[in-house]
This record gives structure tokens, sequence and C-alpha cells, in this order.
């Protein structure tokens, strides 16, 4: 069959701008469930997905402005830093309930491009930053400032996301 997906802000209003979201379908391609999270500002975007051997699922991607990044009833806000898009990773259940967020960023843009997970569950992320980032995770910050654009790999495991604030 066929399924429509249309991000919506509540019944019968469609969202203005550029919102993420994850999707579940079963075997037969029928809409399991569907999630929705933003700002209604530009720059917000998802770039890779990856899902563990437990099922949980890593999503991640950039955002600009105060985001709640949980989809459901509850409240994950997080605002990007100095008004240039951050980074974000979240953790899912594998019924689409959310789990965490773990967001940096700086003084320039930030695109988590790829992430990838080991056997052993440590998640990998890579990608591009602009200008002056800060990488803080599990208490230690790193600060970086490339000449103009630079890459970074980095490596958290979900209990990082889970200790997050």
């Amino acid at each position: 069959g066929e399924t429509d997906i249309f991000a919506t802000n509540g019944p019968d209003q469609e969202l203005s701008y550029e919102y993420s979201f994850l999707n579940s379908f079963d075997s037969e391609g029928s809409l399991l469930w569907s999630n929705t999270w933003g700002a209604d500002s530009w720059g917000n975007e998802t770039f890779a997905c990856e899902i563990d051997q437990n099922g949980q699922i890593y999503v991640t991607g950039k955002f600009n402005g105060a985001v709640d990044f949980d989809p459901g009833p509850g409240e994950h806000l997080r605002a990007d830093t100095q008004g240039h898009p951050g980074a974000f990773i979240s953790m899912f259940d594998q019924f689409g309930n959310f789990t965490s967020t773990l967001t940096w960023g700086g003084s320039g843009k930030s695109a988590p491009l790829y992430i990838n997970l080991d056997d052993s569950g440590r998640i990998y992320i890579s990608g591009i930053f602009f200008d002056e980032t800060e990488f803080t995770i599990g208490g230690s910050k790193i600060v970086k400032v490339p000449a103009n654009v630079d890459a970074f790999l980095m490596r958290i495991s979900p209990d990082d996301l889970l200790n997050s604030e």
C-alpha cells in the first residue's frame, strides 16, 4: 500500500521550516510510527541514522535556534551556540521513544555527516566544522579552532548520550 507522510505541528497544520523526521515501517511497508522534531528556523537537517544490535536508533544532524528534540509529550530543549548551526546526536528506542540528545557547536557551523557503530556499542561520528567549535563529552571539553574548515571524528558511548545535559 501507499503511505503519505506529512510533518505537522498539530492537526491540519504543516510545518513551515526544516524539521527532522524518523519513521519506522514493517516488512510490508506499512508505517508503524513517525517522529518529527525541529524549530521554526532554517538550518535543521538530519544527515545519518544507525541502529544497534539492541534496536537503539541513533540519528545525527545539525540544528539552528532552540529545538525540542523530544518528539513526544516531554521536552528536551537545546539551543545552538552563538547563532550558528550546532550539531546533535539523538537516541531513540526501537519503538521510537526519545531517550536522549547530545549537542555541540561554536562560532561556526558544525555538521555531523556520518555515523557508524562498532560491535562494542561505541558510536563514531564524523563531519566538518567551521571556526571555533567546542566538543563536550562525558565532562571533557575540547575546543578546536581550524583556519577555516576542518574535519572531526569523535567516539562516544551510549552512556555519554544518557548522561548528557
